[in-house]
């Protein structure tokens, strides 16, 4: 448990959405985007982890899951299903607001300044925030490539 404890406090993202959570007056859900986009990813991995840790038990039996069945194990896997699928649509929603959010902003000012006190960003937030959703541009571009080459061959070999 510790280990899930340490995941979530040393995630960079939940880090920098703390830590610079008045440091962009421009565009205030900045921060809040990276915070609450580490937090949903560190809940996701934890829950992947555990449900490898389920699966790769000696105890643990895969059965069908019907909808008549309650026992532990089959509730434990709806849960862990629908805990799956409702942060990865809201990674996937987060995702679109950060790049909305970001698009909206060219290079901010560093400080601000007597005529425009609202119209800066920290370098380092938005630094931080454009190599996020950069890294996470280029993961869905060698996913979708990857799925394209896949499919491509499954297709060609079936022929």
């Amino acid at each position: 448990m510790s280990f899930f404890i340490r995941l979530i406090r040393l995630h960079p993202a939940v880090i920098a959405g703390v830590t610079y959570r008045n440091s962009c007056p421009e565009i205030s859900s900045l921060p809040a985007f990276l915070f609450v986009g580490g937090l949903c990813g560190c809940l996701k991995v934890i829950f992947l982890l555990t449900r490898r840790q389920k699966i790769d038990s000696p105890e643990y039996e895969r059965l069908e899951d019907t909808a008549d069945d309650v026992t532990k194990d089959a509730v434990l896997t709806r849960f862990f299903n629908f805990t799956d699928i409702g942060l990865s649509v809201i990674l996937m929603i987060w995702f679109v607001f950060g790049s909305i959010w970001l698009s909206q902003l060219e290079q901010p000012a560093p400080t601000s300044d007597l005529y425009h006190p609202n119209a800066w960003c920290d370098n380092v937030l938005f630094a931080f925030s454009v190599y996020v959703l950069i890294s996470c541009y280029i993961f869905l571009g060698i996913t979708i490539i990857l799925c394209t080459i896949l499919v491509s061959l499954f297709v060609s070999l079936s022929l």
